[in-house]
């Protein structure tokens, strides 16, 4: 065995020692990561939790013309099925979804006929 051939296989012996300390020092920083990832997760599951906001809900009597269709009662059970599902909550107005939509739609009529096509 020459010097050369020794040189050559010390150099990869040790080279494939810094690439084994290398991937010791990675493992144990990703280790390092994930053991203060899990307790931040542990810790945040075992702090209280907030109570959500109380959120106002509007209802109203329909317009006169639309009164015969919803009755009294009905108002006081979509507030039940409100109270029964989201929690105690003060309805100030129900109204349809669709009434003033004339705005809305004349305003999309006016901008989609306001581009020529070429």
């Amino acid at each position: 065995m020459d010097q050369e051939s020794l040189i050559n296989g010390l150099a990869a012996i040790g080279a494939l020692s810094v690439v084994y300390v290398a991937f010791r020092i990675l493992a144990a920083v990703a280790g390092w990561v994930q053991r203060d990832a899990i307790e931040g997760e542990r810790a945040a599951m075992a702090a209280p939790k907030p109570k959500p906001a109380k959120t106002v809900l509007t209802a109203a009597p329909p317009a006169a013309e639309d009164h015969e269709d919803v009755a009294e009662h009905d108002i006081a059970v979509i507030a039940a099925a409100v109270q029964a599902m989201m929690g105690p909550n003060h309805m100030v107005h129900i109204s349809d979804p669709l009434s003033g939509m004339s705005w809305s739609a004349e305003g999309r009529w006016m901008h989609q006929t306001s581009h020529h096509p070429h």
